[in-house]
């Protein structure tokens, strides 16, 4: 089954808690038109009301299925939706007048419920205002009084405005609800940093946009140096407040564009999209400048965290994801080694910070 195929099936057909979407339309049009028949007077026989109403159910499905199958962007599945909401208060209002049947006027809740799934704000009231219109049309389109029916009518108007108001509401916890677990299914809980899996499929085309236009990206690779220790001795919960601080220093280091992953316990992975060799070694500076910067509070005293970075630049370092990530990983574990083997003179600066009681770590 090709691509194509799948989507389309999925969007229209399943699965059967998603009720959003196009899918929400297909359903509900498979229902106003089973709840529309049951309003044949029994037995059936072909008059003119069966052959009307059975024109009307197929000229709405061949109309429906025509606005479902156009691909459209999202402004155009709003006005996918509004035309139908139109559609099927239409598609009632005219099986009401061929059956002479107003209590058929109860299935325009079906088009508001369309609309308040699919449709917020202005297009949403605009939407109710028609369905209600609808409504009174059909239950003062006979001889009767209107003063006899005004309970009727009211009430209708009520219910349509509750249906309105109660769907769209949960429709909006259901959005919010479904856009936290999104956030958590693409970031790690600790660091709020991408996880591994989201920006492998982000760098997948970072990579694939490098190859095809000639162009560079860097990434970068950055360690907690001593985490292990820290936690040792202090704690994993004083360890994770590191972990969070020096996420926070590399996202004010990076630029707008550029994609923060934590790739282990103590190691974040930055892809730095059209980044050349300089600007990699500046962002990389930054951050250990930034990290550096950070001082934290353990048992009363103050400690200051620092990184090793290491990184690497397409096409120089690798020509694939796989050998960038490893002479990224090399680069990083050469700096660590060369900080361990040469410690640099104390500066005027560290020797303040020192006289504040603020450790290296």
């Amino acid at each position: 089954m090709s691509k194509a195929k799948i989507s389309t099936n999925t969007q229209l057909y399943g699965p059967w808690y998603n009720w959003s979407g196009p899918i929400t339309t297909f359903r509900l049009s498979l229902v106003l038109i089973a709840a529309t028949i049951l309003f044949l007077p029994l037995p059936v026989t072909m008059n003119d009301q069966v052959f009307g109403l059975l024109t009307i159910i197929g000229i709405y499905s061949i109309l429906i299925m025509f606005l479902l199958l156009i691909k459209r962007e999202t402004r155009g599945n709003y006005l996918q939706a509004i035309l139908i909401s139109v559609s099927m208060m239409i598609f009632v209002v005219s099986a009401a007048v061929v059956l002479d049947q107003e209590a058929l006027a109860m299935l325009l809740l079906v088009p508001v419920l369309n609309s308040a799934l699919r449709l917020s704000g202005r297009n949403l009231i605009i939407m109710v205002i028609m369905a209600a219109g609808c409504w009174v049309y059909l239950y003062i389109s006979n001889e009767l009084m209107l003063l006899q029916k005004l309970p009727e009518i009211v009430t209708g108007l009520i219910l349509i405005g509750l249906v309105a108001v109660i769907i769209r509401s949960l429709r909006g916890g259901m959005d919010l609800a479904n856009n936290r677990i999104t956030t958590l299914s693409c970031q790690d809980e600790l660091s709020n940093a991408l996880n591994m899996r989201t920006f492998t499929g982000l760098i997948l085309s970072v990579q694939a946009k490098a190859a095809e236009t000639a162009t560079s990206y860097a990434l970068l690779m950055v360690d907690i140096e001593n985490l292990q220790l820290l936690n040792e001795k202090y704690g994993h919960e004083q360890g994770n407040r590191v972990i969070v601080a020096v996420a926070e220093a590399i996202k004010r280091s990076i630029r707008t564009d550029d994609l923060l992953a934590r790739y282990g316990g103590d190691e974040f992975i930055v892809c730095l999209p059209g980044a050349s060799d300089s600007t990699a070694q500046e962002i990389s500076n930054r951050i250990s400048q930034n990290v550096y910067n950070i001082t934290l509070s353990f048992e009363s005293k103050m400690q200051r965290i620092q990184v090793n970075t290491g990184i690497a630049v397409y096409p120089d370092s690798g020509t694939t994801i796989q050998e960038m990530m490893a002479f990224a990983d090399k680069s990083m574990y050469q700096d660590k080694e060369f900080r361990r083997s040469v410690k640099p003179a104390a500066t005027s600066r560290d020797r303040s910070r020192a006289q504040a009681g603020i450790e290296s770590y």
